[in-house]
């Protein structure tokens, strides 16, 4: 983490890196457009970009500088899952449960991010009635004859197929207007040019396209309506009481726990059913399997407003403690 990573940058509106201007496994971002772009295997350039929406916010955004000490953040919200967390220092991405742990809405680093280090922390969890995900493929040809009417293979054998209304033509670097300087037909498959290109002409396509996911409105059909699930990963070495997850007592009423831990000798799983009336804390365990001998001892109360599950690891060996929530709303 103490390395700088400065990514290819731009910040002109749709501008687009082409093929040549990246190698493999090396990123560019345009910071106008909210976009990241890469080149696959195929030659082509796609990105990953900030998902729009029909509703709310698809999540939350934390920016922190680093002060070479502090390794505990806010997230600013409750992850579903720690692989919907996506952390940057630098620019350089940080890899779940190595680089970084998540325990209810805090985040702790594995190790301090240095003084000035700049961190994102963004929480990817959906609460949009729509989630709309950007996909961005790009189409090469060089022209050996005069020619107006693209379709089919490009020169890399991708089969033309674009979104209609979000598609971008530049020939020899020059952007063309849609409409005045093309036309494309319906169903995406053929790209018409008004004036012909000639031979030696070089044109990028960029298509850009989306998929609409879950609909909020769906939420009582799946049965998570008033029900919030999430995952939690914690590993130590030590026998002190640790805790697995936490949420505010304000908003859940009750809580069931599957747990499993491992170590490498063993494998123990256990189920837990709490509830609370703002005070005390009423705990069932039930549905315990053992392979060798009990690898902790479990837990809850509440603490500074929240309903906590804690653990007592058995043994100081490395223990991973894998907990899935199911929490109920008040």
């Amino acid at each position: 983490m103490a390395t700088r990573v400065v990514l290819k940058k731009s910040s002109v509106v749709g501008k687009t890196p082409l093929s040549t201007d990246l190698q493999y496994g090396e990123f560019a971002i345009n910071y106008a457009d909210e976009k990241l772009y890469f080149k696959n295997s195929s030659n082509d350039i796609k990105s990953f970009s900030t998902a729009t929406t029909g509703g709310a916010a698809t999540g939350t955004l934390t920016t922190y500088t680093g002060d070479g000490t502090t390794t505990l953040y806010a997230i600013g919200s409750y992850p579903s899952s720690i692989n919907n967390v996506y952390v940057t220092i630098n620019g350089v991405s940080q890899t779940p449960t190595t680089d970084f742990t998540i325990v209810s809405s805090n985040l702790t680093f594995s190790s301090a991010p240095l003084s000035g280090d700049d961190i994102v922390i963004r929480d990817n969890r959906s609460v949009s009635s729509t989630v709309a995900l950007t996909t961005n493929t790009r189409y090469h040809y060089i022209f050996t004859t005069s020619t107006s009417v693209i379709t089919g293979a490009d020169d890399n054998g991708l089969t033309l197929n674009v979104d209609e209304q979000n598609v971008f033509l530049f020939l020899n670097g020059a952007k063309l207007i849609h409409g005045d300087d093309y036309t494309v037909a319906s169903g995406g498959g053929t790209i018409t040019l008004v004036a012909a290109a000639v031979s030696g002409d070089e044109l990028e396509i960029q298509s850009l396209g989306s998929a609409s996911v879950l609909k909020i409105e769906d939420a009582e059909e799946l049965g998570l309506l008033h029900s919030i699930q999430a995952t939690f990963r914690s590993v130590t070495s030590s026998v002190s009481q640790i805790t697995l997850c936490e949420v505010p007592i304000a908003s859940f009423q009750s809580c069931r726990y599957t747990i499993s831990v491992k170590t490498a000798a063993g494998i123990h799983m256990s189920e837990i059913m709490s509830i609370h009336d703002g005070t005390n804390v009423y705990t069932n365990e039930f549905g315990e399997i053992i392979s060798g001998s009990s690898l902790g001892t479990f837990a809850t109360d509440i603490n500074t407003g929240m309903l906590r599950l804690l653990v007592t690891p058995a043994s100081g060996v490395t223990t991973t403690f894998t907990v899935h929530r199911t929490g109920i709303e008040i």
